[in-house]
Protein backbone atom coordinates (compact mmCIF):
# COMPACT_ATOMS: atom_id res chain seq x y z
CA UNK A 1 0.00 0.00 0.00
CA UNK A 2 2.79 2.13 0.33
CA UNK A 3 4.18 2.22 -2.72
CA UNK A 4 1.06 2.79 -4.65
CA UNK A 5 0.79 5.43 -1.85
CA UNK A 6 3.67 7.14 -3.29
CA UNK A 7 3.53 6.17 -6.69
CA UNK A 8 -0.24 7.81 -6.97
CA UNK A 9 1.37 10.99 -4.79
CA UNK A 10 3.51 11.74 -7.37
CA UNK A 11 1.94 11.68 -10.22
CA UNK A 12 -0.72 13.92 -8.27
CA UNK A 13 2.46 16.20 -7.72
CA UNK A 14 3.50 15.87 -11.28
CA UNK A 15 0.07 16.54 -12.54
CA UNK A 16 -0.05 19.61 -10.47
CA UNK A 17 3.04 21.04 -11.43
CA UNK A 18 3.06 20.97 -15.05
CA UNK A 19 -1.00 21.69 -15.02
CA UNK A 20 0.06 25.57 -13.57
CA UNK A 21 0.20 27.22 -17.18
CA UNK A 22 0.66 31.20 -16.50
CA UNK A 23 1.79 33.75 -19.14
CA UNK A 24 3.52 37.36 -18.55
CA UNK A 25 2.43 40.76 -19.42
CA UNK A 26 5.10 42.13 -21.90
CA UNK A 27 3.97 45.25 -21.54
CA UNK A 28 4.69 45.08 -17.29
CA UNK A 29 8.14 45.95 -16.30
CA UNK A 30 8.30 42.43 -14.65
CA UNK A 31 11.92 43.05 -12.65
CA UNK A 32 10.89 46.33 -11.29
CA UNK A 33 7.68 44.14 -10.08
CA UNK A 34 9.64 41.77 -8.90
CA UNK A 35 11.92 43.87 -6.91
CA UNK A 36 9.34 45.90 -5.32
CA UNK A 37 7.37 43.05 -3.90
CA UNK A 38 10.74 41.62 -2.13
CA UNK A 39 11.31 44.89 -1.00
CA UNK A 40 7.97 45.55 0.64
CA UNK A 41 8.00 42.14 2.20
CA UNK A 42 11.62 42.80 3.63
CA UNK A 43 10.61 46.63 5.27
CA UNK A 44 7.13 44.71 6.75
CA UNK A 45 9.29 41.67 8.12
CA UNK A 46 12.07 44.17 8.93
CA UNK A 47 14.74 42.32 7.57
CA UNK A 48 16.24 45.68 6.42
CA UNK A 49 17.99 47.02 3.53
CA UNK A 50 16.32 46.18 0.60
CA UNK A 51 17.86 43.69 -2.17
CA UNK A 52 19.41 45.36 -5.66
CA UNK A 53 18.15 42.69 -8.02
CA UNK A 54 15.93 39.46 -8.61
CA UNK A 55 19.21 37.72 -8.88
CA UNK A 56 20.76 38.76 -6.02
CA UNK A 57 17.51 37.14 -4.11
CA UNK A 58 17.77 34.27 -5.83
CA UNK A 59 21.36 34.13 -4.37
CA UNK A 60 20.26 34.52 -0.90
CA UNK A 61 17.60 32.19 -1.11
CA UNK A 62 20.41 29.36 -2.82
CA UNK A 63 22.43 30.25 0.13
CA UNK A 64 19.99 29.85 2.68
CA UNK A 65 18.92 26.41 0.68
CA UNK A 66 22.53 25.27 1.37
CA UNK A 67 23.16 26.28 4.94
CA UNK A 68 19.61 23.77 5.31
CA UNK A 69 21.29 20.78 3.50
CA UNK A 70 23.74 21.48 5.86
CA UNK A 71 22.35 21.30 8.92
CA UNK A 72 20.13 18.25 7.11
CA UNK A 73 23.65 16.49 6.54
CA UNK A 74 25.09 17.31 9.93
CA UNK A 75 21.89 16.15 11.77
CA UNK A 76 21.88 12.66 9.38
CA UNK A 77 26.00 12.60 10.64
CA UNK A 78 25.12 13.16 14.11
CA UNK A 79 21.67 10.49 14.26
CA UNK A 80 23.67 7.54 12.62
CA UNK A 81 26.80 8.26 14.58
CA UNK A 82 24.40 7.40 17.70
CA UNK A 83 22.91 4.86 15.88
CA UNK A 84 26.49 3.41 15.40
CA UNK A 85 27.74 3.95 18.94
CA UNK A 86 24.54 2.13 20.63
CA UNK A 87 24.52 -0.76 17.79
CA UNK A 88 26.49 -2.95 20.77
CA UNK A 89 27.47 -4.76 18.18
CA UNK A 90 24.26 -5.95 16.07
CA UNK A 91 24.50 -5.96 12.72
CA UNK A 92 21.18 -4.65 10.94
CA UNK A 93 21.77 -1.24 13.28
CA UNK A 94 25.65 -0.76 12.01
CA UNK A 95 24.56 -1.64 8.81
CA UNK A 96 21.74 0.85 8.68
CA UNK A 97 23.82 3.61 10.43
CA UNK A 98 26.22 2.82 7.88
CA UNK A 99 24.40 3.17 4.84
CA UNK A 100 22.87 6.64 6.27
CA UNK A 101 26.14 8.05 6.84
CA UNK A 102 27.25 6.97 3.06
CA UNK A 103 23.90 8.40 1.84
CA UNK A 104 24.31 11.78 3.82
CA UNK A 105 28.05 12.07 2.51
CA UNK A 106 26.74 11.10 -1.20
CA UNK A 107 23.80 13.56 -1.38
CA UNK A 108 26.09 16.30 -0.18
CA UNK A 109 29.14 16.00 -2.48
CA UNK A 110 25.97 15.35 -5.27
CA UNK A 111 24.37 19.22 -4.10
CA UNK A 112 27.90 20.49 -3.74
CA UNK A 113 28.98 19.86 -7.39
CA UNK A 114 25.51 20.50 -8.64
CA UNK A 115 26.33 23.97 -6.82
CA UNK A 116 29.62 24.45 -8.34
CA UNK A 117 28.82 23.26 -11.76
CA UNK A 118 26.00 25.97 -11.96
CA UNK A 119 28.15 28.97 -10.44
CA UNK A 120 31.47 27.89 -12.81
CA UNK A 121 28.64 27.94 -16.06
CA UNK A 122 26.40 30.96 -15.01
CA UNK A 123 30.08 32.60 -14.09
CA UNK A 124 31.15 32.20 -17.33
CA UNK A 125 27.49 32.94 -19.51
CA UNK A 126 27.43 36.01 -17.63
CA UNK A 127 31.40 37.05 -18.14
CA UNK A 128 30.51 35.75 -21.95
CA UNK A 129 27.22 38.35 -22.09
CA UNK A 130 28.95 41.33 -20.70
CA UNK A 131 31.62 40.90 -23.47
CA UNK A 132 34.65 40.74 -20.55
CA UNK A 133 37.28 38.43 -22.11
CA UNK A 134 37.44 34.91 -20.54
CA UNK A 135 41.06 34.49 -20.62
CA UNK A 136 42.77 30.64 -21.16
CA UNK A 137 46.13 31.39 -20.00
CA UNK A 138 48.34 28.64 -20.42
CA UNK A 139 51.93 29.54 -19.02
CA UNK A 140 53.68 26.83 -20.70
CA UNK A 141 53.09 28.93 -24.15
CA UNK A 142 55.37 31.95 -24.12
CA UNK A 143 56.51 34.47 -27.00
CA UNK A 144 60.36 34.21 -26.38
CA UNK A 145 60.98 37.96 -27.55
CA UNK A 146 58.69 39.74 -25.64
CA UNK A 147 58.03 36.91 -22.48
CA UNK A 148 54.41 36.95 -23.26
CA UNK A 149 51.38 34.88 -24.73
CA UNK A 150 51.43 35.02 -28.04
CA UNK A 151 47.92 35.09 -29.00
CA UNK A 152 46.47 38.63 -29.78
CA UNK A 153 43.88 38.65 -27.19
CA UNK A 154 41.01 36.87 -29.04
CA UNK A 155 38.87 34.14 -26.77
CA UNK A 156 39.66 32.01 -29.98
CA UNK A 157 43.50 31.17 -29.46
CA UNK A 158 44.05 27.95 -30.05
CA UNK A 159 47.78 27.75 -29.06
CA UNK A 160 46.91 28.84 -25.61
CA UNK A 161 44.60 26.33 -25.03
CA UNK A 162 47.42 23.34 -25.13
Amino acid sequence: MDKRFYFSGFFLLLFFAFSIHYETVLATDLNSQILNQINSGASAGGLGTPIASPQSAIASFIKVFLGILGTVFFVLMIMSGFWLVTARGEEDKEKKAMDTIKRAVIGLLIVLSAYGVVAFVTNRTQRAISGEQIPYRNPGVQNISQGRSACTGHWYCVNEWF
